[in-house]
């Protein structure tokens, strides 16, 4: 596997946001197709969590999936995490 040792963390109020990115996944999908297709359609989900009863951290991963691709296995990827004690104050910058 070519996991990263460490990831970029960017600030995002009150906590940390790493973006992994669509091209990764998209590539990745797009090598294992089997049918001639034109476009690839995605699903994506956000939804946060707490990471322990203890804690008052939260986790909101932004994850995706591809839709119209029979030949594949349905697989859920991360596009971006976020981190911190509370869901992220403003869209705006989680979205970007």
């Amino acid at each position: 596997m070519k996991t990263p040792y460490s990831v970029a963390m960017v600030p995002i109020e009150p906590g940390h946001y790493s973006h992994i990115g669509l091209a990764v996944n998209l590539r990745s999908i797009w090598e294992k197709v089997k049918e001639n297709i034109s476009s690839i359609e995605l699903l994506t989900n956000i939804d946060g969590s707490p990471l322990f009863k203890s804690s008052c951290n939260e986790f909101w991963p932004i994850l995706g999936r591809k839709a119209n691709v029979p030949s594949l296995k349905p697989v859920v990827f991360p596009i971006g995490m976020y981190c911190g004690p509370g869901k992220p104050n403003r869209c705006t910058e989680y979205l970007w």
